[in-house]
């Protein structure tokens, strides 16, 4: 007699139950809502200007390329808005004088208020132990708390690494961490402040034609940006192209009269404007000369032609006479 299997009602049941529960599990989780994605929080940072401490004139000009090019690093993050210190232009005239009773931190976070800007980063420049030091600290607008701190050791001719490295750090810490950026390919953006920090990079290295040049393609991105206008105008003058730089200091007094600068430029623009002056009356004096100079060299010219041909004439007189004698 064949033995019969052991335990066929379970393998039955079981059968049964399995594709029940499969089949139950499947609608339970098409009922269940998708998992939210976690929401980056916007920010809007406000960049104010870095401030100098070193105190050594070659180095006053690295604080404004910091400035610039940390706006132009963090608006590369979908999620940040940056407003400088161009957006500063825009404040009413009762807020400019609720700021010019404030200086630095103070300031800046007043600004920044005003400005609608979530987080003020502010920042200052000094020699440490030798050494060319950035330190940046981010507030918090609402209650003034420190959110970020950070700093970078750099040299005046690799400010975009630099500049770079402190905004990583701030995007990372505020929880909005930067894309990869490619130094190359940002390299060809059209915003004022690169191109500024690009010819403050070229300024250092003693290339003054292509500081200029990055100068005013600054100015051309934005005719607003004054401290572009300083630094061409810098250059020009140790070109001794005094001329050209008593047009760009009077374009940086003109939009920054209470400017950084603005002491240095008052006190240097009538001695460009004299030497501009000189220059252009000893240009009219050297063209007035050689003006001069070829009229005189026309008349003895057509002098010398006349004397010839008074001359052919009297050849031509004697040589007929001749004629008239020989016949005869």
């Amino acid at each position: 007699m064949q033995k019969k299997e052991r335990y066929p009602k379970t393998v039955c049941i079981l059968g049964f139950v399995l594709p029940l529960l499969v089949a139950l599990n499947c609608v339970i989780a098409a009922g269940q809502k998708p998992a939210a994605a976690t929401q980056v929080q916007e920010r809007t940072l406000f960049v104010a200007p870095f401030e100098d401490k070193t105190e050594l004139v070659k180095y006053r000009s690295v604080p404004d390329g910091l400035t610039d090019l940390l706006g132009v690093f963090l608006a590369e993050h979908e999620h940040i808005k940056v407003v400088d210190r161009q957006h500063l232009k825009l404040l009413s005239k009762e807020e400019e004088i609720i700021l010019a009773g404030k200086t630095g931190a103070a300031h800046a976070l007043q600004a920044a208020k005003f400005l609608k800007a979530d987080v003020v980063l502010t920042g200052r420049v000094s020699l440490e132990k030798g050494r060319l030091t950035a330190r940046m600290d981010g507030l918090e607008v609402s209650t003034a708390r420190l959110a970020v701190r950070t700093e970078a050791v750099l040299t005046a001719d690799s400010l975009m690494n630099a500049a770079l490295s402190l905004a990583k750090n701030v995007a990372e810490r505020l929880a909005t961490p930067l894309p990869e950026i490619d130094l190359a390919k940002i390299d060809k953006s059209p915003a004022a402040g690169l191109h500024f920090a690009k010819g403050i990079s070229v300024y250092y290295l003693g290339d003054l034609d292509t500081a200029i040049m990055h100068f005013m393609e600054a100015t051309n991105v934005d005719p607003y940006h004054a401290p572009a206008h300083y630094w061409a105008g810098k250059c020009y003058r140790m070109q001794k192209e005094h001329g050209h730089a008593a047009i760009e200091f009077t374009e940086y007094l003109a939009l920054a009269p209470d400017g950084p600068h603005a002491a240095e430029v008052k006190a240097a623009l009538p001695g460009l404007k004299k030497a501009a002056a000189e220059v252009v009356a000893a240009v009219k004096a050297e063209a007035l000369k050689q003006h001069r100079k070829e009229q005189n060299e026309q008349k003895a010219e057509r002098e010398k032609r006349k004397k010839e041909k008074t001359e052919r004439a009297r050849k031509g007189s004697e040589r007929r006479l001749k004629g008239i004698q020989w016949k005869k």
